[in-house]
């Protein structure tokens, strides 16, 4: 039976500039605002995913529907030292951003001996956002289903305040080094579905922000007919409230807490009887229900180091070569598990998490490329041909290591053939065919046992045609 995930989303994005200089032309700067604004526009918003497991026996529905929105405004100014260093600048930009959260989730089981349910993204049961909204959806509502849970997410807001400094030098006019110091930051967000009060503080998790020092260089050389550059970056940044996904499988059927005994509506014991393992998710009981297999919380402060380099040279006018390489390792400073989410992994006898690993972060990458240029013409145009090639060491993605992999791209073209505007090129992708995987899918080790990939296309091949109109 097959298994569907969609994303549903309408996008509103507008920024407003304005640029200028003073003191003829010794200080540039830029001033402008922006607004985003993402929300669903149909079923699934913005992840419906439906799980089915031992063949459809078991049929799980997932919907989120939020509503994110982020305005920003921000300044920059660049000023030349010209008079005291020739070729030295200094750059220095605030940037302030409110961004906001608020929706619905929804949750439903179905079951294989209620109807031969439709899985396809057109199917009559799936949870519409107005239906997800409405709060009161029940089983009986949604037809052929065992369970139904919807809940209403309040508004949740968050601020952050970056920056940008710097000095570069243009010690030649083929020579530039630079030094910059930056702070950058990932937006908060909710964990859902709705939790248990025990566990309000987890249900939004904070901006987590990137603190960071970088020094490059940027050279540009020739030698006789020869040229080529050479590009350096070396960088270590503090990494602050790290958006963790912390293992939290196992708890949905309840667990009774002894720290939360007596707190927020809930008895004075830890008795627990069948009818009080039943309470919804968000209702005080006696148990705490917590179902998601992973909740997001600012537990971790890492340092992370690193550097990128590239370089190219032409010999000659028909040949250019080109290498790239970039390295990243980081340790972890701290591991913070909030106290109540620490008491519930514990009660249910799920200890929490000592490890953080930064996910799909390879730590060597590289590239190398090949371009020959045919020197004479060809139908009135240049023939050109590129092969690149791109490595990725292997990497962390949920529970499993993903092998690191090497794969290759080819693309001849024919441009502004006959001097009409017309290009014509011949591509392959992934020319080796290599067998590789590189993203991960709905399902979950710690819920079903599996753990599923995106695995990457095969080798695929085809002939694009541009044309520019007004040449």
């Amino acid at each position: 039976m097959d298994t569907s995930t969609q994303v549903a989303l309408e996008e509103y994005t507008d920024e407003l500039q304005r640029a200028g200089s003073f003191f003829d032309d010794r200080l540039k700067y830029t001033v402008g605002g922006f607004y985003y604004k993402e929300q669903p526009n149909g079923l699934g918003g913005n992840q419906g995913l439906e799980v089915n497991v031992f063949q459809g026996l078991s049929h799980t529905q997932v919907l989120g529907y939020l509503t994110n929105r982020s305005e920003a405004i921000y300044g920059q100014v660049d000023y030349s030292l010209d008079d005291f260093v020739k070729g030295l600048s200094i750059t220095a930009g605030l940037r302030k951003t409110w961004d906001s959260v608020k929706g619905c989730a929804a949750n439903a089981t179905y079951s294989f001996f209620a109807q031969p349910f439709n899985t396809s993204k057109n199917s009559p049961n799936w949870i519409s956002e107005d239906e997800c909204k409405s709060g009161t959806l029940t089983t009986a509502g949604v037809p052929d289903t065992t369970s139904v849970s919807t809940q209403i997410l309040p508004r949740a807001d968050f601020n952050k305040l970056t920056y940008t400094f710097g000095a570069n030098w243009q010690v030649t006019p083929d020579a530039m080094v630079y030094v910059a110091h930056r702070r950058g930051y990932r937006a908060g967000s909710y964990n859902t579905p709705l939790f248990d009060p025990y566990l309000a503080s987890m249900q939004t998790f904070q901006p987590e922000s990137l603190t960071d020092w970088e020094v490059g260089a940027k050279l540009r050389w020739n030698a006789g007919d020869a040229r080529g550059t050479f590009d350096l970056a070396v960088f270590s940044g503090k990494d602050k409230g790290n958006q963790f996904p912390v293992p939290s499988t196992g708890l949905a059927a309840g667990v009774c807490v002894p720290e939360a005994v007596g707190s927020n509506g809930r008895a004075s014991n830890c008795v627990t009887l069948p009818t009080q393992v039943a309470y919804a998710a968000g209702t005080p009981g006696v148990t705490i229900r917590h179902s998601p297999a992973t909740t997001v919380g600012n537990v971790g402060d890492l340092t992370i180091r690193g550097f990128e380099l590239g370089a190219t040279v032409t010999p000659a006018e028909w040949l250019t070569l080109g290498v790239g390489m970039a390295y990243v390792d980081y340790k972890v400073d701290a591991i913070t598990i909030p106290t109540n989410l620490s008491n519930v992994l514990w009660a249910g006898n799920v200890p929490p998490t000592t490890t953080l690993i930064l996910p799909q972060q390879p730590k060597y990458t590289g590239n190398g490329n090949v371009t020959i240029t045919y020197p004479d013409k060809v139908m009135g145009g240049n023939l050109s041909a590129n092969l690149d090639v791109k490595y990725s060491d292997s990497f962390i993605l949920g529970a499993s290591t993903v092998e690191g992999y090497t794969t290759a791209d080819l693309r001849i073209e024919v441009d502004d053939i006959l001097n009409k505007g017309v290009d014509v090129a011949f591509y392959v992708r992934n020319l080796t065919d290599s067998d590789y995987n590189f993203g991960t899918a709905g399902s979950q080790p710690n819920t079903i046992g599996v753990q599923s990939f995106i695995h990457a296309p095969p080798r695929s091949y085809g002939v694009s045609v541009r044309y520019a109109f007004g040449s």
